[in-house]
């Protein structure tokens, strides 16, 4: 297993610059979310095409989204991989996790806190501009079951899923894991975190997923990739 430095928790705030200009027209087309805060009643053993459906129509409701991840999750883990009743009910789920967790859009947010202009800035402007940009992007959550469910679709990745799904659900459980053990600061001195971090599923999932993502890529990474494998490079096998 690879040893989770502190440089890791760096990709938070580097994603809040130049990385999610390139990747704006993803985010905001994909999960930026409705910000509908209705409550949803949705069954456990909801159909999977239902839920596909509702998901379809639900325009990145994050809300909807968080109730659709109990029937897709239960579908897919009672599908075997590599079916095509795993991977419709598992990229199905990777989409409501996705949605569900906010990703799209405190990405965005956090890109929309850094001006164009950010290097005319004063050290002040720039600091307060950074804070904003490492808010958003802190404030993305997943649930438990988001957490396993992530789990299960990076041991069994269903045929067709993204790459840059698999990015964001990095992000995701980047943000997590530091909200987990308590980090406010992922530009700051982690070694007080590390051991804590280095035990969170979340954390060492969020490295699969960047593993997934550069599989998926091919070999040729989009910027999002480029940079999420950049900071993977940098840790070292303990293993022989």
């Amino acid at each position: 297993m690879l040893k989770r430095t502190t440089v890791a928790a760096a990709a938070l705030a580097a994603l809040s610059l130049a990385a999610l200009a390139a990747c704006q027209d993803f985010f905001t087309s994909s999960w930026a979310g409705s910000l509908a805060r209705d409550a949803y009643a949705v069954p456990a053993d909801l159909p999977v095409a239902d839920a596909v459906d509702l998901l379809a129509q639900s325009n990145g409701d994050p809300v909807l989204a968080a109730a659709l991840v109990t029937p897709l999750y239960n579908a897919a883990d009672a599908a075997t991989p590599g079916t095509d009743a795993y991977d419709e009910a598992a990229l199905a789920l990777v989409d409501a996790v996705l949605a569900s967790s906010e990703v799209g859009s405190s990405l965005v947010d956090a890109m929309l806190a850094i001006p164009s202009n950010y290097d005319e800035l004063t050290v002040p402007e720039q600091e307060a501009a950074m804070d904003a940009a490492l808010d958003a992007v802190l404030s993305i959550g997943l649930s438990p079951l988001e957490v396993t469910s992530l789990a299960m679709i990076a041991t069994d990745p269903p045929a067709g899923m993204e790459a840059e799904a698999a990015y964001a659900a990095a992000v995701a459980l980047l943000a997590q894991a530091m909200e987990d053990v308590g980090v406010t600061d992922p530009t700051g001195d982690l070694s007080a975190y590390q051991a804590a971090l280095d035990a969170n599923p979340a954390y060492i999932l969020a490295f699969d997923f960047i593993d997934l993502g550069v599989a998926l890529d091919g070999g040729t990474p989009s910027t999002l990739g480029d940079l999420l494998s950049g900071f993977s490079s940098g840790f070292t096998d303990p293993t022989p």
